[in-house]
């Protein structure tokens, strides 16, 4: 954690949305309303964590709990081998909500870090032509055409001729069953028909693989390709049009450009319905089937339906759900590696 983090934007003086123990780490998550001597006036979120807490004076740390605590004091003292850590807190007593009271916490740490959120939800604001999230291009593209830095060649046959390949550039370290990436990566990518080039993109993530030819209810052949984990792109293969698209994503931090949102790994488009779904999952979480409109491909609305959060939203019953086809306008799909487990889904849109 750096201390200038702390300074534009504090601890002290905000409002404790949760805290919570898990073993012997600490975790508090916070909103303060506005930002001190910032040209941002906007409200923002923090989570902070403790690893490794020793010597703590909290008793019962798995039942406390805070109502409507507000932080008043936090000092951080740096020792040799961690943190000293003393944090105020006002706050009310969950039994009898009107009497105020103060919790001091006191403990040594090993670890600390200090994230701090532009928001919290989803946003599906484009950022492909943030100069800060094109500057990762340039960056990567430092690796391309160098003998020292070249991985491999792949392609990806599509249909009636069409071919995806790509030339996959890094600087690495090679491990004896793998390839560890440490600083640069970028794949050039080349959209071909019977051996000509028809469009040229790079990838600064593994995704040449990730495409589809969609042919369009308005009568148009479009391409659909990923330069990034997340986010797609339409390549309008009558007019040469290209539309980028990079969400900026869920919740995360004021230093990143943009944040995690659902990682597209398939492409399936249905002409009856004007619908696409696409396989994939958010990053570490089980796989999902998420569904949108697509009559607009070069503005398309990028708010995608869950077919998990409809079908299991507690995430209960199911585990894996993948996309098996589209059939008179319903959607099919697969559950833990079996068809038939649910009935076929009518999806429907709002706008």
């Amino acid at each position: 954690m750096k201390q200038e983090d702390l300074n534009q934007y504090p601890v002290l003086g905000s409002i404790i949305e949760e805290s919570y123990w898990y073993c012997n780490n600490f975790c508090l998550k916070g909103k303060y309303n506005k930002i001190k001597d910032s040209s941002d006036d906007k409200e923002y979120y923090y989570n902070l964590y403790f690893h490794d807490i020793k010597d703590s004076n909290i008793v019962d740390k798995e039942e406390k709990k805070y109502y409507d605590a507000k932080v008043v004091e936090f000092k951080v003292s740096e020792t040799h081998l961690g943190f000293d850590i003393c944090l105020t807190i006002d706050c009310r007593d969950e039994g009898i909500q009107t009497f105020e009271c103060q919790q001091i916490m006191q403990f040594w740490c090993k670890d600390m870090r200090y994230d701090v959120l532009k928001y919290r939800g989803m946003s599906y604001k484009n950022v492909y032509s943030n100069p800060q999230y094109q500057a990762l291009f340039t960056k990567n593209q430092q690796a391309y055409g160098k003998d020292e830095y070249f991985l491999k060649t792949d392609s990806n046959d599509l249909e009636n001729g069409y071919i995806v390949q790509w030339d996959s550039y890094g600087e690495c370290q090679r491990a004896k069953n793998s390839v560890l990436y440490t600083n640069t990566f970028i794949q050039r990518c080349r959209f071909l028909h019977k051996g000509t080039i028809l469009f040229e993109y790079d990838s600064i993530y593994d995704m040449g693989h990730v495409s589809a030819i969609i042919k369009h209810q308005n009568g148009k052949n479009y391409f659909l390709f990923k330069t990034d984990l997340y986010g797609l792109n339409v390549y309008d293969m009558e007019s040469k049009e290209i539309f980028y698209y990079m969400p900026e994503g869920y919740q995360h931090s004021y230093q990143q450009i943009y944040g995690e949102s659902f990682i597209i790994i398939s492409i399936h488009y249905d002409e009856k319905t004007n619908l696409i779904a696409y396989e994939g999952c958010y990053w570490g979480g089980t796989s999902d089937v998420m569904v949108g409109d697509f009559s607009n491909p070069m503005n398309f609305n990028p708010i995608l339906k869950s077919i998990h959060e409809m079908i299991d939203p507690e995430y209960e019953c199911y585990d894996d759900i993948d996309f098996d086809k589209w059939e008179d306008g319903k959607l099919y799909v697969t559950v833990d590696d079996k068809k038939n487990v649910v009935e076929p889904i009518k999806i429907r849109l709002s706008h």
